[in-house]
């Protein structure tokens, strides 16, 4: 049996649905306001050949990039150049040259969305109980020394 997540912010009629699939774009594609992932990455290797490393060739080489990436929302498009916002709310340009983008649903980037806002929820209360706890020794305290003051005189 399995638990499902209600994820708050994003419609539990999305959440129901099974996934959809990135769609793969190509750069004429790309417009301002739709969530895009890298799917792919494209990198120059030069290879020296021959006895003595006369010849240069160039292969290219294509990598996925690391698991931990964000949905970002283009902002704007001047080809080859992507101007996006990342999920940190932090500017970032790709160059559709050397990396292949994927639409995904907004729904998905609002589900990435509402469970970093909740993480960030959870720090803030996590700091305040701390507050709390610092607040209420630092009171007992100041009775305390209050207390033998007066015992003294």
């Amino acid at each position: 049996m399995t638990k499902s997540m209600k994820i708050k912010g994003v419609s539990s009629k999305s959440q129901s649905q099974p996934g959809t699939l990135a769609r793969r774009l190509a750069p004429e594609e790309i417009r301002a306001g739709m969530h895009v992932m890298v799917l792919t990455q494209v990198h120059e290797c030069a290879r020296w050949s021959g006895e003595f490393g006369t010849g240069i060739t160039v292969s290219l080489l294509n990598t996925t990039p690391c698991s931990g990436q964000r949905p970002s929302r283009v902002v704007g498009v001047c080809l080859p150049y992507v101007l996006v916002k990342t999920g940190k709310g932090e500017p970032y340009c790709y160059d559709v040259r050397t990396v292949r983008l994927a639409r995904v649903g907004s729904s998905f980037a609002r589900g990435f969305k509402a469970i970093d806002t909740a993480r960030e929820q959870k720090k803030h209360r996590k700091g305040k109980e701390k507050q709390s706890t610092k607040k209420a020794k630092h009171k007992k305290r100041n009775k305390r020394d209050r207390h033998r003051k007066r015992r003294k005189r």
